[in-house]
């Protein structure tokens, strides 16, 4: 049995694998990690400020509709990935 240590130490590893994932572009990873349990508003959604940034929509997306939230100013990233996030949280909030 894992001691709580050692689960935080591998949920942290998951969160950072799951932020290079997302900036590097690999769908299938991050897919992966989020259904292994990775925190998908680790670090104030970094993984899904990653995927915006560099123009993974299909990431951005997927992070989106499995419950990331929008931290970011549209002029950071992609205007379009950004108002696809805001009206989606809208939407979940009806």
């Amino acid at each position: 049995m894992k001691n709580k240590s050692e689960s935080e130490k591998e949920s942290s590893f998951k969160n950072f694998r799951l932020l290079a994932e997302a900036k590097k572009g690999n769908i299938e990873e991050v897919q992966r990690l989020v259904r292994e349990g990775a925190d998908v508003n680790w670090s104030h959604s970094a993984a899904l400020q990653a995927a915006i940034i560099h123009n993974h929509e299909e990431i951005a997306i997927f992070l989106v509709l499995n419950g990331a939230k929008n931290p970011l100013r549209p002029e950071v990233g992609s205007k379009k990935l950004y108002e696809f996030v805001k009206f989606y949280n809208k939407l979940k909030d009806l």
